[in-house]
């Protein structure tokens, strides 16, 4: 299996032959969290769930993952954290429908809506936790939307606070930035009035919800070609 150069698209992607054999890991007791009900998306593309269930398990088990930090595309900054780990907008895998120019693909992404700071892949004290908190929200897309059937099983989307968890029928990845942000706009900055003054405050003009706070640069002006998005105040 193979990840894309996430230094040249900050997406973590993988698009594989998977193998309909696999079979899904042990599962641990998982940490307790609320789990949102999902939204279902009725756009008539369906797949088998068996197949689906093993790929989740693929998919959150990747634990070169596990670390990635997840935030908006205005707050990628150095592609990376102040204490190294990868940051990314959106992290995707599929494999193929069989007889169809389709793929199925999971992914996890940053919110597009009014959302702000960043977060891991996944959440827990252990191995088994954290796969399992991965696990548990892909699920109640896969058991929640198509509930009648396991050989047409729907694409959808739960959200958690900013998390994403998505699945989704497509020729091509749904989980780049070009893709996912290919209406983002003009980048717009103003002087930052409400906290941390003498610095900058930044959005793209399709996604004034998602907002970060940037170095003053030397001419003093928060004009957008002024700021350097590379000097985020918190990295």
């Amino acid at each position: 299996m193979s990840i894309a150069n996430i230094q040249d698209d900050p997406v973590a992607s993988d698009r594989t032959a998977f193998d309909s054999e696999h079979q899904p890991a042990t599962r641990s007791t998982p940490p307790i969290y609320n789990i949102p009900s999902p939204n279902c998306t009725h756009s008539g593309k369906t797949f088998a769930q068996q197949r689906a269930e093993g790929f989740i398990d693929y998919f959150c088990d990747k634990k070169e993952w596990w670390n990635y930090i997840f935030a908006p595309p205005i707050s990628l900054g150095l592609d990376h954290t102040s204490d190294g780990r990868k940051k990314m907008a959106a992290a995707g895998a599929g494999y193929s429908i069989p007889g169809t120019g389709d793929s199925v693909w999971i992914g996890l992404r940053f919110s597009r809506d009014s959302c702000s700071g960043f977060f891991p892949f996944t959440l827990g004290n252990t191995d088994g936790e954290k796969a399992d908190h991965c696990k548990k929200r892909f699920r109640a897309i896969l058991n929640g939307c198509g509930t009648d059937t396991v050989t047409t099983k729907k694409e959808g989307m739960l959200v958690d606070g900013c998390r994403v968890y998505q699945i989704a029928v497509a020729a091509n990845n749904p989980f780049t930035v070009d893709e996912l942000y290919k209406d983002q706009g003009d980048l717009i900055c103003k002087d930052n009035d409400k906290s941390l003054k003498g610095t900058c405050i930044c959005n793209y003009a399709g996604y004034p919800g998602l907002t970060d706070v940037f170095e003053r640069p030397a001419s003093n002006s928060c004009e957008a070609g002024d700021v350097d998005l590379k000097k985020l105040v918190i990295n």
